[in-house]
C-alpha cells in the first residue's frame, strides 16, 4: 500500500472558539488557536446552518479595549 503524502486530515475540523470581539459583539477563532497575533478571525455570517466568514480588514475594539488590526481575516497588530 502506498503512502500518502502531506499531513493526516483530522477525521473532523474542531468547532470555532467564541471570543469577545468589536464593539460587545463576537468573532470566532479555529479552537486550536488563540486571540493572538497570527490567528485567524471570523464572523458568523448565517447561524442555521453557520457560515463563517473571515473579518473583514481594518482596526476593530474588543470589549475589553485592545485595539485589533486584521489583514486578510488574520489578526496582524494587538494594542491598548
Amino acid at each position: 500500500m502506498a503512502a500518502a503524502l502531506g499531513p493526516v486530515k483530522p477525521k473532523k475540523k474542531p468547532r470555532p472558539k467564541k471570543v469577545a470581539f468589536i464593539n460587545n459583539e463576537f468573532g470566532w477563532i479555529d479552537a486550536e488557536e488563540n486571540f493572538e497575533i497570527g490567528a485567524t478571525l471570523y464572523v458568523c455570517t448565517q447561524e442555521e446552518p453557520p457560515l463563517f466568514d473571515i473579518v473583514e480588514n481594518g482596526t476593530y475594539t474588543t470589549t475589553t479595549g485592545l485595539d485589533v488590526t486584521i489583514i486578510d481575516g488574520i489578526i496582524d497588530e494587538i494594542a491598548g
